[in-house]
């Protein structure tokens, strides 16, 4: 099974300011809800997800992520193994009109525990979307630099 969800959001703030956030993966937290920590290590590192039963059901279970790609200033995709599948994240950034930038979040989950999978991160990773919008926005602008 596949499931996979996309989700793009405008920031007012410029690509470039955007980048060193995105880019800065134990700085990751800071913007992003569902983790407490990231861990990184040579081409990856490894997730503390936020949660009662989500982080040590990770911390039992998840091996190391690894960076599948990353384009300097436009891209990252993380590679997160799942039991029997994995967990595809992709963020890009694009310049949009007025100096602003075009967030796009990518979740792909694979497997045939995909939709258990959904239940104990993918959904959360969508919903939080807007939350992660906001931080990165607000971490980012000039005012904050």
């Amino acid at each position: 099974m596949t499931w996979t969800r996309s989700s793009t959001q405008l920031l007012e703030v410029e690509r470039e300011l955007v980048w060193p956030v995105l880019a800065d993966l134990p700085g990751w937290s800071r913007w992003d809800p569902d983790l407490v920590e990231v861990i990184p290590s040579g081409d990856g590192g490894d997730f503390v997800p936020s949660g009662r039963f989500r982080g040590p059901a990770h911390a039992k279970i998840a091996e190391p992520f690894t960076i599948a790609e990353r384009v300097e200033g436009e891209r990252i995709v993380v590679r997160q193994p799942v039991p029997f599948g994995a967990m595809r994240l992709e963020f890009r950034l694009a310049d949009a009109a007025g100096g602003r930038t075009e967030f796009t979040q990518h979740v792909t989950l694979t497997g045939p525990l995909a939709r258990v999978m959904v239940w104990i991160i993918g959904g959360d990773v969508v919903h939080h979307f807007p939350e992660k919008c906001a931080a990165l926005e607000r971490l980012a602008s000039p005012a904050t630099a």
